[in-house]
């Protein structure tokens, strides 16, 4: 038995930390599995997942984000542009919020987490989504719908 398992065995609490480690770790292993899929991602092979575009053959306001993502993992910032022009900025906010949350032992941990969520995080979220729609808005209008799709 490990020691953090012989440890919560005992204590019935987990180690400071180790949620954190875990959640860390699967995000490595599946940002690396993305990387390392290459080609595979952001390929549109026909099979379309979002359920909007599946029922009504409309674009939600999120289309070409994924897309965007294998884009930026693969290092093609152009086209992760095109794809969907707000995962940069997604990215850098994912960044820069995990830095500064990360930074400070009151805002560390979940419940600086869970603070900073029902705070700061919900203005962020709402102003994401409303750049959200107004990209979605402004895309529809120009006729810029994701490459594989036009």
């Amino acid at each position: 038995m490990t020691s953090a398992v012989a440890s919560v065995a005992r204590t019935g609490t987990p180690i400071p930390g180790s949620l954190e480690l875990a959640g860390g770790a699967a995000l490595t292993a599946l940002g690396t599995a993305l990387a390392v899929s290459g080609g595979a991602v952001g390929v549109d092979d026909g099979f379309v997942l979002c359920p909007l575009r599946r029922c009504s053959g409309g674009y939600c306001p999120g289309c070409g984000a994924t897309r965007s993502v294998g884009a930026l993992l693969r290092g093609d910032v152009g086209a992760s542009i095109r794809l969907h022009p707000l995962v940069i900025l997604w990215a850098v906010q994912l960044v820069v919020v995990g830095v500064w949350l990360s930074t400070s032992p009151e805002r560390s941990g979940l419940d600086g987490a869970r603070r900073w969520l029902r705070g700061q995080g919900v203005r962020l979220l709402g102003l994401n989504a409303v750049a959200m729609l107004v990209v979605w808005l402004v895309r529809l209008a120009l006729g810029h719908v994701p490459v594989p799709f036009a």
